[in-house]
């Protein structure tokens, strides 16, 4: 998943998750993204820390969307 980007819109607003360049999820294998304020330690490569981000937030119109190192 190196290179890829998790990209989160609450209505008007969005905000972008990159994984690093050498980022690995083995096949089986699952990962959670935390909000900075989360209170979570960081255990990679299962539980990152998105540190500018201080809360996932709320709203009506929520979306996540997940997009390979080509942008798919």
């Amino acid at each position: 998943m190196g290179g890829w980007e998790m990209i989160q819109t609450i209505g008007d607003t969005s905000a972008t998750y990159r994984f690093t360049s050498r980022y690995i999820l083995k096949a089986g294998q699952t990962v959670t993204t935390w909000a900075a304020d989360a209170g979570v330690a960081a255990s990679p490569p299962t539980d990152l820390i998105w540190k500018n981000q201080n809360s996932w937030g709320t709203g009506e119109d929520v979306k996540v969307i997940l997009k390979n190192s080509q942008g798919e």
